[in-house]
């Protein structure tokens, strides 16, 4: 069964919980949120990390993601949780089962859960950089050039770049290497779901693209198969009901998620 083939993304009056065995992805479009507001949500680390970006619409998405990943996981967890990273930098939750992933690009995040052992989500806005052949040598394997450069038009090349590029970023934003396992290294096919063996990694992983807008890629990647993906779009009244006043009282916002 195709996965990609079922899915398209639902809006719901709250947030339900996660099924065994079936993933969430949450879509956030940023400019509907204010991101002055999610900041007293985030925890001075996460305050820090956001005066980091250049640009305001990175900072923006970064701010309201996760803010939104804060309010999602109260909700699935109902418990206080510490996030903390592994040596490679990947977040991960501390003694629970759930796992989880965040991307963001042009005015978009996407969060994903599901009950596994690893997951990873990609979202790229599309940009001229996929007809850069020297990009294409340094992350993509040969037979991934070698497609690349017999691609029937520039539209098919654009769309087979960030079809590998989403793909293989959630794949090893879910095997949590990082750098330390180039992009390179392996090759994947243009099927919209694929099983992938990754290089000294005894799990095989499961990549699929997940709908999005034109103009736009996504993949999502984890260790199990998921009986159904449900993809859902965040609603920005469900912070202004639940965290009105924030400002005034941050520290009750942080019941369901602690810095690690």
């Amino acid at each position: 069964m195709l996965l990609s083939h079922t899915m398209r993304w639902s809006i719901v009056d709250a947030p339900p919980a996660l099924a065994p065995s079936t993933v969430q992805v949450w879509r956030i479009d940023t400019p509907a949120f204010d991101a002055n507001d999610c900041l007293a949500l985030l925890t001075d680390e996460e305050r820090t990390r956001a005066d980091r970006f250049r640009h305001e619409e990175s900072k923006a998405e970064y701010i309201t993601g996760h803010a939104c990943l804060r309010y999602l996981l109260k909700h699935q967890l109902q418990q206080p949780v510490a996030i903390q990273k592994s040596k490679h930098g990947k977040p991960f939750l501390a003694g629970s089962e759930l796992a989880f992933n965040i991307t963001h690009s042009a005015g978009t995040v996407l969060i994903a859960f599901a009950h596994c052992q690893t997951i990873g989500v990609d979202l790229e806005k599309h940009k001229p950089r996929f007809s850069d052949t020297s990009l294409h040598r340094e992350v993509f394997a040969p037979s991934e050039c070698e497609a690349l450069q017999n691609a029937s038009s520039p539209q098919q090349a654009e769309a087979m770049f960030f079809h590998l590029w989403t793909s293989k970023e959630a794949l090893l934003k879910a095997d949590g290497r990082g750098l330390m396992l180039p992009s390179s290294s392996f090759a994947i096919t243009f099927d919209q779901q694929q099983q992938v063996q990754l290089p000294d990694n005894t799990t095989p992983l499961h990549v699929l693209q997940l709908p999005i807008d034109k103009g736009y890629s996504a993949a999502l990647a984890l260790d199990i198969l998921p009986t159904d993906v449900n993809l859902f779009r965040f609603q920005p009244v469900w912070l202004k009901r639940e965290y009105n006043g924030a400002s005034d009282n941050p520290a009750s916002l942080q019941d369901g998620y602690h810095a690690g």
